[in-house]
């Protein structure tokens, strides 16, 4: 009777998810979906399931943390670009200072091995942690 009320299929689903919210954090602004990866697996996991209209964010020239805006096909505002990249920076950075971030088009971007990346056609914003 249990499983009829909680497939066994539904309950496998439900725990991914539950695995992924250790390696990914998910912010809203707007219609936009953005998407932090907390560590290797989560940028791993970010680099896989984005599509390629989507946003790619990353510090320039320091290891940090990846960060997706899902787009849905839509031009990105300079508001949730700015969002985006502070995202990076505070799941990122733990010093204050002025911080770069380069952002572009997931299509852009190739894997090399797990969450290592090139890049290409990127815009850079500046971004100031208190």
């Amino acid at each position: 009777e249990i499983e009829i009320l909680m497939p066994k299929r539904t309950q496998t689903r439900q725990k991914s998810k539950e695995k992924n919210s250790e390696y990914v954090a998910n912010f809203y602004l707007g219609d936009f979906k953005i998407s932090v990866g907390k560590n290797e697996k989560g940028n791993e996991f970010l680099l896989k399931n984005s599509s390629k209209s989507d946003y790619w964010f990353h510090l320039k020239d320091i290891p940090s943390a990846h960060v997706i805006v899902k787009t849905n096909k839509q031009s990105l505002s300079e508001e949730v670009i700015e969002f985006a990249a502070k995202i990076c920076v505070s799941f990122s950075a733990s010093g204050s200072g002025k911080y770069l971030v380069d952002y572009t088009k997931r299509q852009n971007v190739k894997i090399n091995e797990g969450a290592f990346v090139n890049y290409v056609n990127f815009k850079t914003i500046s971004v100031l942690k208190p």
